[in-house]
């Protein structure tokens, strides 16, 4: 454990040596294997639960892409959607 220095001790080499260390930043090519698997596990998705406004858009966007391929369901669709006015 460290010892407590006095904030106004002019600290020796070896104590510049440690503070300079911890205050490096990290380098990624000198990496333990933890913080490499880490970097690995970026690319994967996170499984969330969408919020309604997203569930809603991504509906949205499932139906433009079946107007789109096959616009005869559009028409059935829209009559079956709801009451009509």
């Amino acid at each position: 454990m460290m010892e407590e220095i006095d904030r106004f001790q002019v600290p020796n080499a070896v104590q510049e040596a440690e503070m300079r260390a911890e205050m490096q930043p990290l380098d990624p090519a000198s990496s333990t294997g933890s913080e490499a698997d880490s970097d690995t596990r970026e690319g994967e998705p996170v499984n969330y639960k969408p919020s309604p406004l997203q569930r809603k858009i991504g509906e949205q966007e499932q139906l433009r892409s079946r107007y789109q391929h096959d616009p005869s369901q559009r028409e059935i669709t829209v009559a079956a959607s709801g009451p009509g006015i």
